[in-house]
């Protein structure tokens, strides 16, 4: 409603780590658990649309219908990457990219002084052999320094897709950081669920023999 504390349109990425923060009365659940079984309930609904779905297509040779689409309880194994990528740095990766530089013009600079030298020793054959190195070196250079500003081109338009120009300042390390807290907080979050169901499903079963 029209409060302050009223129309909000969606949260920020920090705002993962909270889900499992808030508690219901009981303290029983939290937010995360809420998700989790939501999650479960879409799972189960797009199961049960798709099977609908291709016995009515099968004789159209058709695919799984609308109620296809990945599970929600994937997550885990979907953004499985993101545990990996909590541990690189991009701004390691950029300064390691300028030590390469450094140290290929130090070589481009012995090449030069031996190319200048009036009086070349003959045998020495520094130029024969670095030459066909720098230009390897170079062009492995360029290519990794291509690839490292198309990662970092990507990473901020997925930043902005996900926080907006306000949070531009998250590093890659940080945000893939709040992603792999988040899948391991979602994958708590639906064990404690599997295992209060199979401690349900026990307590059931018992009544029934008594």
């Amino acid at each position: 409603g029209n409060t302050p504390r009223g129309g909000c349109y969606g949260f920020k990425l920090e705002g993962l780590l909270k889900l499992s923060a808030v508690k219901s009365v009981d303290n029983k659940l939290t937010l995360m658990h809420f998700l989790v079984k939501q999650c479960k309930a879409r799972d189960s609904s797009r199961a049960s649309a798709s099977a609908s779905a291709s016995a009515s297509a099968s004789d159209r040779d058709e695919g799984t219908g609308e109620g296809g689409g990945r599970p929600l309880l994937g997550l885990r194994e979907e953004l499985s990457v993101a545990e990996e990528a909590s541990r690189l740095s991009l701004e390691s990766c950029q300064a390691e990219m300028t030590g390469l530089r450094s140290d290929l013009l130090k070589v481009e600079g012995a090449i030069a002084a031996q190319l200048s030298d009036p009086d070349p020793d003959e045998e020495d054959r520094l130029v024969e052999v670095l030459s066909p190195f720098r230009r390897e070196a170079s062009a492995e250079i360029r290519r990794l320094q291509d690839e490292l500003n198309s990662i970092a081109r990507r990473f901020g338009k997925t930043c902005s897709l996900f926080g907006g120009e306000q949070d531009q300042h998250i590093t890659f390390t940080a945000f893939f950081s709040l992603i792999k807290d988040f899948v391991l907080g979602f994958a708590k979050a639906h064990r404690d669920i599997e295992k209060r169901r199979v401690l349900k499903d026990k307590l059931e079963r018992k009544r029934v023999r008594l």
